[in-house]
This record gives structure tokens, C-alpha cells and sequence, in this order.
């Protein structure tokens, strides 16, 4: 068993494709150059242990993923690591004697040689299933050509040399006693987190930047952050309906000295398909927004408040240890793509503890923590307490839940073109005009649709009258519009798996080129016609 690296400058940074060979379980890892390569493990990202022993298949704040040697067992087999939470994952695909494993999916389909297939329209419902917990989604999905891929959240990967798949659970963690015992455990855990990621054993060391608004969630991150040196905070500033939340004051009052404001429709003026990393991944666009700040999370951890919703939240009594959130979406999967690309580590620092969310919604519910309870739908007494304590005036933040982000699930065309740049959209509307069928199965889905989601236009409507609603909505989960949006994963999966396989074409003209130049030097009389073949790829009767 041994490991070969082949870096492709030309892949996304942190990307990575893996195949391991049946039998002697020797693997193979094209990766792109922000990933590490060390002679027992490869790993993107970052955890809260020592960087040089690598056992980031033992953290607790995993986010990232790699592979090493497995140690644990007297049978010879091979480990891949998924992140500490799910909003990131890892896919297989089975091959005869192979198996690949990426973290990207357009990644893993290039190297396995297939493609989604354009006849199956529930890759959006079934990408999304993780929502029903780690016990209950639908763990693959077809592909054309009677191949499936398999997802896999929240777990080591065993490897065996037939190339089975055994889950191997994370460790688990004690329950929270008290918000002093969580605060102390998060923050000593955020110290190392950064620590780990400025190792000296790196061949990439990140620095930490923070995102910011008026909501519990990003705020709370931004006075952790605060505390182990993070001096830089991102905030929307525009257009209008960002205003409102921009974080800008309460990063003045923490005393961060780098506030950088960006205009969160600032995507719609690219002209490189940036749509297609965030809907690509399942989750139909809510990341893109976060493209404005490209150059301010290249080589950083950026730490978002992604699931404060859920962990940090009072009124969440389905708290679990499944990771099962039925009424919600999946909004930070949709920056996969995108931090593969910038390369930057995504921690969602409310995630930490995730496992043991039953106690952390104890502890919001707690004796001790009705000081910072304001009542309502929107009450989050763990971060309004970090906040508080951090003097931060309790009317300055968390008065009212805004969100940052778009989705095109519900969008009819017009509103796709609206939100889309022109390249993106035009590239799309090719696309959709291509692969859609009108036919008996279409109407059926346009009625399941309507049946499923018709709330949501219901609640549309009276609010554009003044009326406000408790209609249950649905989510990413439910039924895939059949409409504008239908083939927005096929399309951007498509796009994304052009860049991996542009990579290695690249490659092998540089690996040609090598060889020709070779040529040169070594023959005598033929240089200059050498030369020409080299540079333009003819002579010799080429």
C-alpha cells in the first residue's frame, strides 16, 4: 500500500480525486496545489490537533477532508475522512477493480469516466436527503450508464483491498454541563483550529477572516474570531436589502480594524459561469452571493455562522445527534465548489458540537441562560450571551432574523434571468432548451410539484397583500420544480466537470510539449523542424 501524488496546478486548489487500486490498495491522488501531501495522509482544511501527526480522523472540528493509512486495524486498509458536520461530503464511485473518491462530484465523475444523466430530474431531492439525518438519505444517485454514485457525510471511510466501504462513526464528544464548560471547549477548540492551520509543517498556512452581520449567528463567530487574532470582518454593505444587516457597526465596537463592505449582487457582472460552483453541488445557488469576496478568503479559514439556526437555536425541540434537520435547507453545501476553488477552509463555527445538540438545546432552555432569552421565534440565548459579554448593546444585533443568500428553486425564468449573469444565463438557457421533454411524466411532476410546494406561493401572495402567514413550508428536500430551475444541477455539474478535465488536457500538452523538447535537445540536423513541432504541432507530416 502506498500513496502516488500528481499535483494539477491547473485544478481547484483544494480539490482533490483519489483511486485506489483492488487488491494492492495503492492509491492514486490528483490534487490541486493547496492540498497536503505527506507520505502516510493528504489532507485540505484543518482541526483542532497537531497538523504533523495528522489525525484528523479523530478531531472533533474537522473541516475539510483527506485520506491516510489506517493504523487502527491489523487488516490492511486504507481511511478517507469526511468534515465534522454535513454540509460537505465525499463521493465514491465503483468501478471493476477501482474505486474512486473525491471531494468534489464532478471531480469524482471525470476521473470514473461518466456523466449525470440528463433523464433523471430528482438529483435535487435526492442531494438534499441528508436532511432526513444520517440514518434515513438516500447515501447515492444515478448516473448515465447504469453507474450510481455514493454520498457519504460525518465519518471515517474504510477501504478494504476488495474495495469495500465500511462507515466508521466519529468520536463521539460528552455532553455540554454548562455555557461556561461550551464557551471554554469552543474557544480553546478555535485556538487550535488556527494554530493547526498556521502549522510551519504546511506548505500553505491560512490566515483567518470572519463574516459579520446583525444576526446571532455571524456575529457571535466574529467575537470568537476576534479572540484568536482574526482582525479582518466581511460584511455585505449593498445593494439595499443588505443594508440593513451589514455588520459594520458592531465590527467597529469589537474594535476590528479591517471592515471590508461588498456589494452581494456584485456576481451578476462575471462573465467565468461563477453560478455553476453553486448549484452544482445540489443546493440551488444560496452561496453566490459570497463571490464577492474572493479575494479576501483566498488562503484564509473564513468562519460563517452557517446551522446557528439549528444548534444555537432555543425553540429547536427536535434537537438530535443525527444531524436530521427536516425543516430546513442546506444552505453553506452550496460553497463547495467555490472553496475548492478559492481555496479557502469553510468553518461553520456553530457546528462545533454538533453531535451533541440535544445538550446545547438543553443548555439554551436552561435556568442559567434566561438572562439572555428574548422570547419570540428568533432567540438564541448561547450567542446572544457571547455577544452580551463581549459588549456588545443587546439592541444592537438580533432583532430581527434576515439571512443572507439567494435560491433559484422557485424562480420562473424571468426571475432566473434577473439573478443570473447574461453568460450564465444564456449558457443555461442552452442547456435547458437542449435536454427538456415535454411528455406524459412532465405534466405528472408539475402537479406532484404543485402539490408539494403550493404554500409557498400561497405565502407569496398574501404577503404582497399585507398578510402574514403560518403556512409550512417546504424544503430542499420536497419535490424538484420541473420548470425554469429543472436542470440547473445537470448543467452546472456539466460545467464544473469541463475545468476538471480541461486540467489534465492541459497536463498531457505538457507532458507532450516535455517529450518533444526532449527531441531537440538529443537529435542532431532536425532542431529548427523540431521546433515547429514543438510550437505549432506540425512538421514531420503532421
Amino acid at each position: 500500500m502506498k500513496i502516488t501524488y500528481i499535483e494539477l496546478q491547473e485544478l481547484p486548489k483544494m480539490a482533490w480525486g483519489a483511486i485506489v487500486e483492488k487488491g494492492t490498495l495503492d492509491v492514486v491522488v490528483y490534487h490541486g496545489r493547496s492540498v497536503e501531501t505527506k507520505k502516510e495522509f493528504f489532507v485540505e482544511g484543518a482541526w483542532e490537533g497537531d497538523f504533523a501527526e495528522g489525525r484528523f480522523d479523530q478531531a472533533d472540528f474537522f473541516n475539510g477532508s483527506g485520506g491516510r493509512m489506517n493504523q487502527k486495524t491489523f487488516k490492511k486498509s486504507f481511511m478517507f475522512v469526511t468534515s465534522s458536520h454535513t454540509l460537505d461530503r465525499l463521493h465514491t464511485i465503483r468501478l471493476k477493480n477501482k474505486l474512486v473518491v473525491s471531494n468534489s462530484m464532478p471531480f469524482a465523475l471525470h476521473l470514473a469516466h461518466t456523466r449525470l444523466n440528463p433523464r433523471y430530474m430528482d438529483y435535487e431531492k435526492d442531494l438534499n436527503s441528508i436532511l432526513k439525518g444520517l440514518y434515513h438519505y438516500k447515501d447515492w444517485i444515478p448516473l448515465k450508464g447504469n453507474k450510481e454514485l455514493k454520498l457519504h457525510y460525518y465519518c471515517n471511510l474504510i477501504v478494504d483491498g476488495q474495495l469495500s466501504i465500511s462507515k466508521e462513526k466519529k468520536a463521539s464528544m460528552e455532553p455540554f454541563e454548562n455555557f461556561t464548560h461550551y464557551r471554554t471547549l469552543l474557544s480553546q477548540t478555535l485556538q487550535q483550529f488556527v494554530q493547526n492551520a498556521k502549522s510551519p509543517f504546511r506548505r500553505i498556512s491560512y490566515g483567518i477572516v470572519t463574516t459579520i452581520s446583525k444576526g446571532y449567528d455571524s456575529a457571535a463567530c466574529a467575537v470568537l474570531a476576534k479572540e484568536v487574532g482574526c482582525d479582518t470582518a466581511l460584511s455585505f454593505g449593498r445593494p439595499i436589502t443588505y443594508e440593513e444587516d451589514c455588520g459594520l457597526e458592531i465590527a467597529q465596537q469589537l474594535g476590528y480594524s479591517s471592515i471590508i463592505l461588498k456589494d452581494a449582487s456584485a456576481y451578476l457582472a462575471n462573465e467565468q459561469l461563477i453560478e455553476t460552483e453553486f448549484v452544482s453541488t445540489g443546493e440551488l445557488g444560496s452561496g453566490v452571493v459570497y463571490a464577492s469576496f474572493e479575494e479576501e478568503m483566498t488562503d484564509n479559514i473564513v468562519l460563517f455562522g452557517e446551522e446557528g439556526d439549528e444548534f444555537w437555536g432555543k425553540d429547536r425541540s427536535d434537537a438530535n445527534a443525527e444531524f436530521r434537520f427536516p425543516d430546513d435547507v442546506m444552505t453553506g453545501v452550496s460553497l463547495i465548489e467555490h472553496r475548492l476553488r478559492v481555496g479557502y477552509i469553510f468553518a461553520p463555527l456553530p457546528t462545533f458540537g454538533g453531535v451533541e445538540w440535544k445538550s446545547l438545546w438543553e443548555l439554551s432552555n436552561s435556568f442559567e441562560m434566561e438572562p439572555y432569552s428574548v422570547g419570540g421565534s428568533y432567540d438564541r440565548p448561547i450567542p446572544r450571551r457571547i455577544i452580551e459579554t463581549a459588549g456588545i448593546p443587546r439592541e444592537s444585533f438580533g432583532v430581527e432574523k434576515k439571512g443572507v443568500g439567494i435560491n433559484y428553486r422557485y424562480d420562473s425564468f424571468l426571475r432566473l434571468k434577473e439573478r443570473m449573469s447574461k453568460k450564465s444565463f444564456d449558457s443555461y438557457t442552452d442547456y435547458y432548451k437542449t435536454h427538456r421533454k415535454f411528455d406524459k411524466e412532465y405534466l405528472q411532476r408539475w402537479l406532484r410539484y404543485f402539490l408539494d410546494t403550493k404554500n409557498v406561493y400561497l405565502h407569496v401572495a398574501l404577503r404582497k397583500i399585507g398578510v402574514e402567514s403560518n403556512l409550512t413550508m417546504p424544503n430542499a428536500e420536497s419535490e424538484t420544480n420541473p420548470g425554469a430551475p429543472a436542470f440547473l444541477i445537470h448543467w452546472g455539474v456539466e460545467e464544473i466537470q469541463k475545468r476538471y478535465q480541461s486540467a489534465f488536457e492541459k497536463k498531457d500538452k505538457r507532458r507532450l510539449t516535455a517529450l518533444r523538447a526532449e527531441t531537440v535537445s538529443s537529435e542532431n540536423g532536425n532542431q529548427h523542424l523540431d521546433k515547429v513541432t514543438v510550437e505549432t504541432g506540425r512538421g514531420n507530416g503532421k
